[in-house]
């Protein structure tokens, strides 16, 4: 669902469409993943969990983003964490359901 960020879009990025590519195109694929949460699996869902992982990890190496981003920037990055947590209540709703 969430394609990976790489580190090297994210410098080429930052000259010039920081704002499509890193801050857009996430936001969409977070999006994505929101819309179709309840009907995913435990193993799609444990797939999404370790891809956002990876991206908070890049998105916590960045040290040079315009302060005119920075407020999409760190927006962005609660979308994560909401999403995040949201994909992990729906993994423990779904494995407590298989023990009962």
């Amino acid at each position: 669902m969430l394609e990976k960020l790489k580190i090297g879009n994210i410098c080429n990025i930052i000259t010039g469409k920081l704002y499509d590519a890193l801050l857009i195109h996430p936001t969409l694929a977070l999006r994505q993943v929101d819309r179709q949460l309840e009907s995913f699996d435990v193993e799609v869902i444990d797939q999404e969990i370790k891809r956002l992982r990876e991206l908070q990890s890049e998105l916590a190496k960045q040290v040079s983003i315009p302060l005119s981003y920075m407020s999409e920037f760190y927006s962005l990055r609660e979308h994560i964490s909401f999403i995040l947590n949201r994909l992990q209540q729906r993994r423990s709703t779904l494995v407590s359901d298989t023990k009962s």
